[in-house]
């Protein structure tokens, strides 16, 4: 029997709940057959506001899964030079790289940042890990050719992004796209100057226009590259069961009770969204098109202007 089985007296059923069958089978029963197993870290991301804090809830709740939140967001983690940090995929950062291999072997569960786990009793080393990190967008092809995680993007339209960080009179630093050399030679030389135009203090409808453009245009890039898989927030709100389970199958995540009941806890508690920046319930039948009622013509016009300058396949009508 796998050396994961708890040697002390323990209460089985408890023990098999919290593992869950398929995982049991897998990991206790038929340890000969691990390589079938999907055990890929995932790395959850998009531009911030675009619903990875709810997506990356509803998935920390599969079995057998570790999920940190946004652990290269200095805002969470001191240690963290900078939010939006780029690192080539070619090269390699000592510290990224060491911190990185620390979240993946669980050295660092308990330590100064937030993380979750459905499971109280599954061994660390065994069990799979999900980063939900926004604000480390520009890490994610390192992070995939680097530690092969598979990638889910979230897209979200530029009109109710932006709607968003106006409604919160949330600010943003341009800069730190410009002072990274190898982010604008690499991906954003052609936008230097739109980026130095809107370069200001306080947050504008064209700011945030801009900030869209970047963050997407550098994801877009790698749409043709295998494990990463792009959804639109939108499609997840107007069927959200539907989209979960599409997420579930297509990275291998065992569905539970719990997963369910999150899903139908988030969907309905509308009355609490208004209250909590980061609260994660929401009224989906009306978050997909909550921009309509938020943003004038001529806004969603000045929108549409600045962000076609990126030339981004989405959300162009």
């Amino acid at each position: 029997m796998s050396s994961i089985m708890p040697r002390d007296n323990f209460n089985f059923k408890l023990f098999l709940k919290k593992m869950g069958p398929a995982r049991f089978a897998q990991k206790v029963l038929f340890p000969d057959q691990i390589h079938k197993v999907n055990d890929r870290p995932i790395f959850l991301t998009g531009i911030y506001r675009s619903g990875t804090s709810w997506v990356g809830k509803i998935i920390s709740f599969a079995d057998s899964l570790i999920c940190y939140r946004e652990p290269f967001n200095p805002s969470v983690v001191q240690r963290m030079p900078q939010q939006y940090y780029y690192i080539s995929p070619e090269k390699d950062n000592l510290f990224y790289a060491d911190f990185t291999e620390k979240l993946l072997k669980g050295h660092l569960v308990g330590a100064d940042f937030d993380y979750t786990t459905n499971n109280n009793y599954f061994n660390f080393r065994h069990s799979r890990y999900l980063i939900k990190d926004p604000t480390a967008a520009f890490l994610t092809e390192w992070l995939s050719n680097k530690y092969s995680f598979e990638t889910i993007i979230l897209l979200r339209h530029p009109a109710g992004f932006v709607s968003s960080i106006l409604k919160l009179n949330w600010d943003f630093d341009l800069s730190i796209f410009l002072n990274q050399k190898n982010l604008m030679d690499e991906h954003l030389h052609h936008f230097k100057f739109i980026i130095n135009k809107y370069n200001y203090k306080g947050m504008t409808i064209e700011k945030g226009a801009v900030i869209w453009g970047v963050i997407y245009y550098f994801l877009n890039k790698l749409i043709n590259n295998e494990g990463y898989y792009y959804i639109k927030y939108e499609d997840i709100c107007k069927n959200p069961y539907d989209k979960f389970k599409e997420i579930f199958d297509k990275f291998s995540l065992m569905w539970n009770e719990r997963v369910e009941h999150e899903i139908k806890l988030s969907t309905e508690s509308a009355s609490t969204f208004s209250r909590n920046t980061f609260c994660v319930s929401r009224d989906t039948s009306k978050m997909d098109k909550i921009w309509m009622n938020r943003l004038t013509v001529n806004q969603i016009k000045t929108i549409k202007r600045i962000t076609s300058e990126f030339d981004i396949p989405y959300y162009r009508d």
